[in-house]
């Protein structure tokens, strides 16, 4: 049997998501913290409508057209030995641009089991 080592196991967080109706024009929590440092991310628009994503709950950091999917996969192109994550603990934020009234956000990460 080979030993891996839980750093190089992926570890799916739940999906988290927010409706249209439930979205404000204030920063709220998209979902809970990161539990575990965090290896990519991707954030789904499926409002009718723009939205802000923020890491800290005050600055707009991230801008998503209505429709508009990104990814973010921190650990493309690093070597092995180098880890580079989104910080264990981290809080996403989201609110709207304009008031959504169709779809949902959606919010999917993947870590390293612990």
């Amino acid at each position: 049997m080979i030993d891996i080592p839980q750093y190089n196991i992926v570890y799916f967080l739940p999906l988290q998501s927010v409706l249209a109706a439930d979205i404000t024009g204030v920063f709220s929590e998209l979902g809970d913290s990161f539990d575990r440092p965090i290896r990519m991310i991707r954030v789904k628009n499926y409002t009718d409508k723009d939205i802000l994503i923020s890491f800290d709950g005050s600055t707009d950091h991230l801008y998503l057209k209505s429709g508009e999917s990104e990814n973010w996969d921190f650990m493309t192109n690093t070597i092995p030995t180098y880890r580079f994550y989104q910080s264990q603990q981290t809080q996403v934020w989201l609110k709207y641009v304009s008031a959504p009234s169709l779809g949902a956000v959606y919010f999917e990460a993947v870590g390293n089991l612990q």
